[in-house]
């Protein structure tokens, strides 16, 4: 019996079986003929699943050649050791795309590029059609795919490699579905050991009693759930805004002082998996980015999570998809401190060496992971007339 979990509606992880293989909510003697073909891997099998978005997928057994886009979706496949069935790829990555530097691997194939992931060009997969096209959430890639592929027998794969932060359940997914199970399931101890161990760790705290932690790209917003931004904070264990009363939404720096977080995280664009410019690049980018200088913190300055230095920044590549348990580990450190401490930066350099051997993990783990005190001493000492923002947090 094959077991894979799916995070999906909210907040909750859901078992879901492969007995019920026909995903009619039922388990019963209809199923059998369906199960005993995906433990005999008998080829042509029809296999159900519930994917990204709560519904149910459709495919054909095993998934071979594909066509894929986003980052954290050729992450998946790069997890799983199937490049070499890659033969589309969008234009991130193709036509010179800024995520051909990551991905150069699948460059080597040859594939031909099908434009935008979330609205490719279909006429490209009409000569030589792949077995699926490994897409995304319906919230953001084109929901009408299914329909407008299938006369071409491709079959569209969804499931949560970046919505839910964790992925070890579309993985898992994923290399069932492409027979590629070992690399799956050794993906998936890396992760479990992390987010298993954090479960345990607080199982016997009150959520009361968990940090409450603010995050947001530049502190001025409450993000939906589905979009990897509080499915983060809740696998390192802590409480998100949405369990103190708040919602989705735009929040101003008054909003955040009477939130009053105990911490704050930032995502930022740089870093591992993301432009790879050094550490001063990043450091500026939060100084300069889209609005006044330190506008990151000025947004959060008169919070207590400020005031106490309790403010983190994490880059895209560790703060969701598949290496989004390294990240998850570095925040339950530090909201945490008394629990035993993940070593991160060997985590790091086990997930870089084992899957972008290419490049050196020790370009990104302070570009990845920093803190406030860390930000204001490299500016101190690198940005003329640098002044840090303020606190205004009365304790």
């Amino acid at each position: 019996m094959v077991q894979v979990l799916t995070e999906y509606g909210t907040t909750k992880y859901t078992a879901r079986y492969w007995a019920d293989a026909n995903c009619d909510g039922a388990v019963n003697s209809s199923d059998l003929s369906i199960v005993k073909s995906l433990v005999n891997k008998t080829k042509g099998t029809e296999v159900k699943f519930f994917d990204v978005d709560s519904m149910v997928g459709t495919c054909t057994y095993p998934l071979t050649t594909y066509a894929v886009g986003y980052k954290s979706n050729y992450e998946a496949e790069l997890i799983l050791g199937n490049v070499k069935n890659c033969t589309f790829v969008d234009n991130q990555v193709g036509d010179g795309g800024s995520y051909a530097t990551w991905f150069q691997m699948f460059l080597d194939q040859n594939p031909e590029c099908f434009g935008s992931r979330f609205t490719p060009d279909y006429e490209v997969f009409l000569d030589d059609a792949p077995s699926y096209i490994l897409s995304g959430t319906r919230a953001w890639f084109d929901k009408n795919m299914e329909e407008t592929v299938a006369p071409l027998g491709m079959d569209v794969v969804r499931l949560p490699f970046w919505e839910d932060t964790t992925t070890v359940a579309g993985i898992l997914t994923l290399g069932c579905l492409c027979n590629l199970n070992d690399a799956a399931q050794s993906y998936a101890e890396k992760a479990d050991k992390v987010l298993d161990y954090i479960q345990d760790y607080v199982s016997g705290i009150k959520d009361e009693e968990r940090p409450l932690v603010f995050a947001s790209y530049r502190g001025t917003s409450i993000s939906t759930w589905h979009n990897g931004i509080q499915e983060l904070i809740e696998a390192a264990g802590a409480r998100t805004p949405y369990d103190v009363g708040f919602t989705n939404g735009s929040i101003d720096a008054e909003g955040v002082a009477v939130m009053n977080p105990d911490w704050i995280v930032f995502d930022m664009y740089y870093g591992f998996l993301e432009e790879t410019d050094d550490q001063g690049a990043e450091y500026n980018y939060i100084y300069d980015h889209g609005m006044a200088n330190n506008s990151f913190f000025n947004a959060v300055a008169g919070s207590r999570a400020y005031y106490y230095d309790n403010v983190l920044v994490l880059g895209q590549g560790v703060y969701m998809g598949p290496a989004s348990y390294i990240g998850i580990a570095w925040v339950f450190n530090h909201i945490y401190p008394n629990a035993k401490q993940f070593d991160v930066q060997s985590m790091l350099k086990d997930y870089i060496s084992t899957y972008h051997p290419d490049k050196a993990s020790k370009d990104y783990m302070d570009q990845d992971c920093f803190d406030v005190n860390s930000y204001d001493d490299w500016m101190s000492k690198n940005v003329a007339g640098y002044t840090k923002v303020k606190k205004t947090y009365n304790p």
